[in-house]
């Protein structure tokens, strides 16, 4: 029926948020003329000589039918004795049956300048106004020329519906333009120092994310984006899905890993893309690893014994991602380097020159570095030499 015409929406909703879809549904309703029927013979009408005659054609149509008329197969138009009276205003609907929309669907992105038109026929010349969301609109906040509506770098205050409306004596016509502002993707393009595992500085792109390894952590791919984009998730280059140890929130807007490996490091990138543009976001995934020395354990001890006046070397090497600070204490006090005392390799490496009865002591090295520390003691006995028989 003709009045279901109107705008229909439909909402989808659950614990995770909503969407929505709004349909303009316009019933189009051919030309029905009053008074006439199918396969009716001609009314015969009868006039005195030099005397006025009306015809009627009164048309019922949505949109808004284009009336003719003819005699014996040729269109007549006003002249002499013939009058065709005011027509009322008819708007260009081009494209509209058949696209399940009664107004015009614009789309465009923001800072776009918009141009609404409003092609009308009518006799007399109609007198068109302009309106959105159904209140009118003041001439002066924008340029509007004859039967034009220009909107200047359009912003999300511009989205909404426009009608214009051309009326004149005879009646009145209206068209809507649904007009929405689109924003594409846009994300802040960021820099950072990264250091190395050999300790040098480098300057990468995107957003440099450590993280300890066996720790849960997300990256999250937030845009304010309109239409909603589709995010698709890349590691080095390659798609990445749902899986058991990588979860894609619906949606894409973040990514989790629960327990990082080493394997998780590398370049991590989100591509979002709508209608009116697309961006990327890019995470610098370092995983970080505890000091640990050999066999796995953060802790050692190991018992040393050396005769008096040898060189002792002390090792202290282990993994860890970054590289590590180390220093040496002795019963608690601090080792500097030196002559006797030589700390080499950064710290992997204690070496004490001609060692004395007075060395003798516990040794510890502390390794440390972002992700923790660790320790490895040496109990150094120093003993003197044999006597001679």
């Amino acid at each position: 029926m003709e009045t279901d015409t109107g705008r229909y929406t439909c909402i989808a909703s659950n614990l995770a948020g909503d969407k929505s879809r709004s349909f303009s549904l316009a019933v189009m309703v051919s030309p029905i003329i009053s008074g006439a029927k199918p396969k009716e013979s001609p009314e015969d009408i009868s006039v005195i000589l030099h005397s006025s005659v009306l015809l009627a054609c009164e048309v019922h149509s949505h949109p808004t039918a284009i009336i003719a008329w003819y005699k014996d197969g040729q269109q007549i138009h006003s002249k002499d004795n013939i009058r065709i009276l005011p027509a009322p205003p008819r708007i260009t609907k081009d494209n509209l049956a058949g696209t399940g929309y009664l107004s015009k669907q614009i789309k465009a992105k923001v800072g776009t300048n918009i141009s609404l038109e409003c092609n009308v026929q009518a006799f007399p010349v109609a007198t068109v106004r302009w309106y959105k969301d159904g209140q009118p609109l003041d001439p002066r906040s924008l340029i509007v020329n004859g039967n034009e509506l220009n909107v200047d770098k359009a912003d999300l205050s511009d989205t909404g519906r426009y009608t214009c409306v051309a009326s004149n004596v005879a009646g009145e016509d209206e068209l809507d333009f649904d007009v929405n502002i689109q924003v594409p993707p846009n994300f802040p393009k960021l820099s950072s120092l990264l250091l190395n595992t050999d300790s040098s500085i480098v300057e990468t792109i995107g957003e440099s994310k450590d993280v300890i390894v066996n720790n849960p952590f997300t990256m999250y791919c937030e845009t304010n984006a309109i239409p909603p984009p589709t995010i698709t998730w890349y590691k080095d280059g390659k798609v990445l899905t749902s899986s058991d140890k990588t979860f894609i929130l619906p949606g894409g807007h973040s990514l989790q890993i629960a327990r990082a490996r080493m394997e998780d490091a590398g370049t991590y990138s989100c591509v979002a893309v709508n209608e009116a543009g697309e961006d990327s976001l890019q995470y610098n995934v370092r995983i970080l690893l505890p000091p640990t020395f050999e066999g796995g354990s953060e802790n050692l001890s190991e018992d040393v014994t050396f005769l008096a006046n040898q060189t002792v070397l002390l090792d202290c090497v282990g993994e860890s991602i970054p590289a590590p600070t180390v220093s040496w204490q002795k019963d608690g006090q601090v080792i500097k380097d030196g002559k006797h005392y030589q700390i080499l390799s950064n710290g992997r490496y204690l070496q004490i020159l001609n060692t004395e009865l007075s060395d003798t002591g516990r040794y510890i090295c502390i390794v440390e570095n972002v992700a923790g520390s660790a320790q490895k003691l040496f109990k150094l006995n120093i003993h003197g030499k044999a006597p001679l028989i």
